[in-house]
């Protein structure tokens, strides 16, 4: 007994199943395709931040939109704003800031790292660089030097609990300091 192997269909049963595709095709190509909503469409802060954008570009606006798509985690549309906004104004602390997170995001560590360091030479006493420096040092286990960009970003601003509490997730964590 062959089990699974049945009779090969016939020539009328083969034209049979051809024209139920060729309708079934026919009757979904004359309906319109639903609109799904875009995140453009559904976010409102996302959709003020491109009005703003549309209105006057600027480097300033371009960080606005790429810290609204980074919130709903559209990452890529997130980085082509900080580039813009790079392109725009090349100094600018917040772009570059932000584009290494993206990087970081993306698992690419060494981008990530000229990046943050582009950010930290024009703003060299942010504390939210030093954080994410931190944070970037800390994914290439630099345990020690993630410290230490923690500690440098709570000297600039002491009431940086975020830094802090990355200091307390790599002691939890045990990340050698050496």
């Amino acid at each position: 007994m062959d089990v699974g192997h049945g009779a090969a269909p016939t020539k009328v049963e083969r034209a049979a199943v051809e024209h139920a595709r060729r309708e079934a095709l026919a009757r979904r190509a004359a309906t319109a395709p639903v609109a799904l909503p875009s995140v453009e469409r559904a976010d409102p802060a996302l959709r003020s931040a491109l009005a703003s954008l549309g209105h006057a570009e600027s480097a300033a606006a371009h960080i606005l939109v790429a810290q609204q798509y980074w919130r709903l985690h559209v990452y890529d549309a997130a980085y082509d704003h900080y580039s813009d906004a790079i392109r725009l104004d090349g100094r600018n602390v917040e772009a570059w800031e932000g584009r290494s997170r993206i990087w970081r995001e993306w698992h690419m560590t060494g981008l990530a790292l000229a990046d943050i360091h582009r950010a930290r030479y024009f703003g060299p006493g942010r504390s939210d660089v030093l954080n994410t420096l931190g944070t970037i040092l800390e994914q290439a286990g630099q345990c020690r030097a993630a410290r230490d960009a923690y500690s440098a970003a709570l000297q600039v601003d002491p009431s940086a609990d975020w830094a802090r509490d990355n200091i307390s997730r790599l002691e939890a964590r045990g990340c050698p300091v050496n």
